[in-house]
């Protein structure tokens, strides 16, 4: 499931699981034949976490990724995931990509970093294309 970045219209998001190897592609319906696409005119992490090999995506290394797509600019991204924890129970720090905040990966898993304290939190995924935005 991907979700939509939040009044960016166009813009799409989601944090998977994908093993290195195991080929896949982008469509918007259920079809593997049908409207799929595998890259787009901008693909960061090309080289670096992802290959295109016939039609495909493959992924370079086992892991948690972020997939970000924004079908209006042309952009694909494909990095690790990078979520974090603030608030209240992180000692009252709503810094945004604080490292000491950051998830970490755990097999097929995001583990939260250890709350310090009691009170509200929020989590958030941040992507190197969406800039300094709310979503």
């Amino acid at each position: 499931m991907f979700w939509e970045v939040d009044g960016r219209i166009g813009e799409f998001w989601t944090i998977r699981h994908f093993e290195a190897g195991v080929p896949f592609r982008f469509s918007p319906v259920r079809n593997w034949e049908v409207g799929g696409f595998h890259r787009l005119d901008e693909n960061t992490g090309e080289g670096t976490y992802f290959e295109f090999r016939g039609g495909n995506i493959e992924m370079l290394a086992t892991g948690i990724y972020m997939v970000h797509i924004d079908i209006r600019n042309d952009r694909l991204l494909i990095e690790p995931a990078r979520v974090y924890l603030i608030g209240d129970v992180m000692n009252n720090n709503w810094n945004a990509e604080n490292p000491a905040h950051l998830f970490t990966a755990s097999g097929t898993t995001l583990v939260s970093p250890i709350f310090v304290d009691s009170g509200y939190l929020r989590m958030f995924a941040a992507s190197s294309i969406a800039g300094a935005s709310d979503w």
